[in-house]
């Protein structure tokens, strides 16, 4: 199975949007650490110990595409901000990370996630 197909799998089983009771915030949380899980698996970044700024500074240095790059750097630091806040997350906030999230695995998945020169970048690919 491929890796991506593993983490679909895995997001949809954490996070169920057609829980009318889902607590958002929660949901948030384990949608990131799963996206940092990823990257880390796929791509050899920072782990859970790297804060926000120096995952998107490896993604920046790493070449991987712009809009790529901000679109992690946006969903991570939404969600450090709603976590030490403490503020909610709407539903319509929600589905639009998990969007992001689903859709970045279907990127890897397609081997549409790269670098500068445009070939994959990954942790056993030289």
């Amino acid at each position: 199975m491929p890796l991506e197909e593993k983490y679909l799998e895995e997001l949809k089983s954490i996070v169920d949007l057609n829980d009318p009771a889902i607590d958002a915030v929660k949901a948030l949380s384990k949608m990131t650490r799963l996206l940092r899980r990823y990257l880390h698996e796929k791509f050899d970044a920072p782990g859970f110990e790297a804060t926000t700024g120096e995952l998107h500074r490896f993604l920046y240095e790493k070449k991987f595409d712009d809009r790529f790059v901000v679109e992690v750097k946006e969903l991570l630091s939404d969600a450090d901000m709603i976590k030490f806040s403490g503020r909610s997350i709407s539903r319509a906030d929600l589905e639009k990370s998990y969007a992001v999230v689903e859709n970045i695995f279907h990127k890897g998945m397609r081997g549409d996630i790269s670098h500068g020169d445009s070939t994959p970048l990954e942790k056993d690919n030289p």
